[in-house]
């Protein structure tokens, strides 16, 4: 089983590191065409969406609940504020899980998101994978949270297999999109084509995370993802589908 998953940490393109990286920019960043349409993010959000409901896809949307948003690791955007209103608006029928951060208790961030979504919330990943495993196991129990996707590593390719404690599966992400700002695609794909092979003999679940906004900063991630979907259905795995 594959569950494809997706983080959002941007959505509002006024936001003050987003003026930063502008100003001082990495090797890619948004426009400064880009960084004036407001809704910039969320249309993406909506693409993303749309496009894997043709493809009768189940993928998995992580937001978060953040209320401090300039730090290093924060997400980029604010509780309750108008666009991640509408973002909710976007995913809320879809599959949503948290996308938690350290400031406060899992446990607390998992109600706000509970109530603005109408249903409870079984999926969970932290965000820049900072939690302690320990930790979030203890964090994790007696919520409603029943697959979380924090094992793993962001810049390159995990084998890892799952685990079960309590009422948790522990479901590693052994592909995440940002390793395609660091190595050519086609490294990236035949790594990967031999570990999912791997993952095919081994019949043991895992993810893989994509970012909406990052097809922005690198629109050939679009075609990378069709391409890894390729690869995990030549191996015969199947897609996670909500029951």
């Amino acid at each position: 089983m594959i569950y494809i998953t997706y983080d959002i940490d941007w959505l509002h393109p006024w936001h003050p590191y987003s003026i930063i990286k502008c100003i001082l920019p990495s090797s890619r960043w948004l426009t400064w065409k880009q960084l004036f349409k407001r809704d910039v993010f969320l249309n993406k959000l909506k693409e993303v969406v749309s496009e894997n409901e043709q493809a009768n896809l189940t993928p998995i949307y992580h937001i978060g609940v953040p209320y401090t948003t300039v730090g290093r690791y924060d997400l980029r955007y604010s509780a309750f504020s108008p666009v991640w209103n509408e973002a909710i608006d976007i995913i809320k029928m879809q599959e949503v899980g948290l996308h938690s951060h350290t400031k406060l208790p899992i446990a607390k961030q998992l109600v706000p998101l509970q109530t603005a979504i109408e249903k409870p919330v079984g999926f969970h990943r932290s965000h820049y994978l900072r939690h302690n495993r320990t930790q979030l196991h203890l964090e994790l129990y007696h919520t409603s949270v029943t697959h979380d996707f924090t094992t793993g590593a962001i810049r390159h390719l995990t084998n890892a297999m799952a685990e079960h404690q309590g009422s948790v599966h522990y479901i590693p992400t052994v592909l995440f999109d940002n390793l395609f700002f660091t190595e050519s695609p086609t490294v990236v794909f035949d790594r990967f084509k031999r570990l999912i092979e791997t993952v095919a003999v081994q019949h043991s679940p895992v993810a893989i995370a994509f970012h909406p906004e990052n097809q922005l900063l690198m629109p050939a991630l679009q075609e990378h993802y069709h391409s890894v979907l390729h690869i995990i259905r030549q191996a015969g795995i199947p897609f996670y589908h909500s029951s």
